[in-house]
């Protein structure tokens, strides 16, 4: 009796074992739901579901400018598609810290920088891709750059704490 029960308890610690979030290599599947500009839900085939946070990137918060924007450009990009997510790890929240590609190999965390709806997040990414598109972005005066002073979302939640 001792054996089966060990045995029984082996098998779950192997199945929770297969469902834990990846913390590197490669996922696809589809948007379930996203949560800002920068962060959604995936579903994958087999219907584990992970919560995913762009890398190198950082989109607007709720209460700022370009907010619901941003939020709803990576809705209409991710809606109805297979994405293929190529994982860099997970953050504190324990979200996959994801490059996020569409089929046709376009890379969203670009286009949102690229469409003035995210900064590049320096702190996090040396991506000179990145970088380029958010200088364009500014020269261009697009999205958050078409505002006199854009609050970058770090200095936003810093100060919200300040307050609280």
């Amino acid at each position: 009796m001792k054996f089966f029960f060990l045995l029984a308890l082996s098998i779950l610690a192997i199945a929770g074992a297969c469902t834990e979030r990846p913390s590197s290599g490669t996922l696809s599947g589809r948007m379930v739901k996203v949560a800002d500009g920068d962060t959604f839900t995936l579903l994958t085939e087999s219907k584990d579901q992970f919560r995913i946070r762009l890398n190198g990137i950082d989109a607007p918060e709720k209460g700022q400018d370009f907010y619901r924007v941003a939020k709803d450009r990576l809705s209409r990009l991710l809606a109805g598609r297979t994405v293929r997510i190529k994982s860099n790890g997970k953050d504190k929240y324990g979200r996959i810290i994801a490059d996020v590609y569409l089929e046709d190999n376009r890379w969203v965390n670009l286009d949102l920088v690229n469409n003035g709806l995210a900064w590049h997040f320096k702190k996090y990414s040396a991506n000179s891709q990145l970088h380029a598109a958010e200088q364009a972005a500014r020269s261009a005066r697009i999205g958050i750059w078409s505002q006199p002073n854009p609050i970058a979302p770090w200095e936003f939640r810093s100060r919200k704490k300040l307050n609280q």
